[in-house]
């Protein structure tokens, strides 16, 4: 059903990576999220007033801002969508993160006004007058959020936008926002002596600042640049993998410039006596593959590796012995002109790179004494696979 109703409002729906598709998911949820939290403004703002309810009128002011994230939702996606020019090359994909930024921000302000409004009433208390018609408005007010959460985290599940899982989330706070606020006005009245309205208040408030704190840091994250998922690098393995030329991967980089522009670099492990002209068809090969299944732009460096060479081969197992014990890799072990050369992969920040070093010249002296090394120090750019 759902998808009936996407494919009428959004031709090429499941086309999730063409800007124009991405763009048309922001505006349909931008559109509805203007026109439900600006019919739940009024009814908020018109409820709480003849309840003299400073919580539900703060509830209200919260839809405002929620119709004004939904504007800035519609911007975001129209922004980003924007094609590639002269002076941002890589398009304006990361617009957004930097509109989800923004949002969370708004976040932030609604839960530090709650806040205060909560503090406020606990110094001075005012009395509110129950109201049957604003317990409905407020029943329809979480009703309405609800959906708007379901129909926003679809969205956002569909074409991976951290906006509209921003406005996700924000639809959650709201029906938690209103459910507390509607449990404290009716608690109210039973128990006048009690600031029910404050108390909850307060505790929402801290809740929405730690959910919006925490998409902030998320998003900050992402803007900066993330490691690249451990599923990403395993779908490149298994693609290069096919390629009998190709022995191994490592640095393997992703710079995301928003959702759906991925670009990226490899070094791929190829035989020494592989022709250059034969190790480009492959590598092309492979960085068309790539592109053509999961639309990142790969860039694939070759990395000679002579395995006929019994010498080398001698000192790749000394090397591995040694930092197997430690939880370590080494890549591009080879020599030139006595000189063992070698990358160790840093698997964190807390590893002496000195006692790895002097451990590797250690025992790769105990075979050749004489033989020089040279290491490089590595840090993944890869998360961690979890166990």
């Amino acid at each position: 059903m759902k998808d009936l109703l996407l494919k009428k409002l959004i031709p090429d729906y499941d086309r999730i990576n063409d800007l124009n598709v991405r763009r048309a998911y922001g505006n349909l949820s931008g559109t509805v999220g203007m026109t439900v939290n600006a019919g739940l403004f009024a009814l908020k703002l018109f409820a709480g007033i003849i309840a003299n309810s400073s919580a539900v009128i703060g509830d209200s002011i919260n839809s405002l801002t929620d119709g004004v994230t939904s504007l800035m939702t519609t911007l975001a996606y129209r922004a980003a969508s924007k094609p590639a020019d002269s002076g941002h090359p890589f398009g304006h994909g990361r617009l957004e993160y930097v509109i989800g930024l923004a949002v969370s921000e708004l976040i932030l302000g609604v839960g530090a006004v709650l806040l205060y409004e909560g503090f406020d009433k606990i110094v001075h208390p005012q009395d509110t007058i129950f109201r049957l018609v604003t317990v409905i408005i407020l029943v329809i007010s979480i009703g309405a959020k609800l959906m708007m959460y379901l129909f926003n985290k679809d969205l956002s599940d569909r074409i991976g936008s951290p906006v509209l899982k921003a406005t996700a989330i924000d639809s959650l706070n709201d029906v938690m926002t209103s459910s507390a606020v509607l449990g404290s006005f009716i608690l109210s009245r039973m128990f006048p002596a009690v600031p029910f309205d404050a108390i909850t208040t307060i505790i929402v408030a801290v809740l929405i600042i730690k959910t919006g704190f925490s998409m902030a840091k998320d998003l900050v994250s992402q803007i900066v640049g993330r490691p690249c998922e451990a599923a990403r690098k395993d779908e490149i393995e298994e693609i290069v993998s096919h390629y009998p030329e190709i022995s191994g991967i490592h640095d393997l980089i992703l710079h995301d410039y928003g959702p759906g522009r991925l670009y990226g670099s490899v070094h791929a492990e190829m035989s020494s006596r592989l022709s250059l002209k034969a190790a480009h068809t492959v590598l092309e090969h492979a960085e068309e593959e790539i592109l053509e299944k999961y639309g990142i732009h790969m860039v694939i460096h070759a990395d000679p590796v002579d395995t006929d060479d019994p010498v080398l081969e001698q000192y790749k197992k000394i090397i591995a012995t040694y930092l197997d014990k430690r939880g370590l890799s080494a890549h591009d072990i080879h020599l030139e002109d006595n000189v063992l050369k070698l990358d160790v992969m840093m698997e964190n920040d807390k590893t002496d790179r000195e006692e790895v070093t002097i451990g590797i010249i250690e025992a790769v002296r105990e075979e050749s004494p004489d033989m020089q090394v040279q290491i490089d120090f590595d840090y993944g750019f890869t998360e961690k696979e979890e166990t």
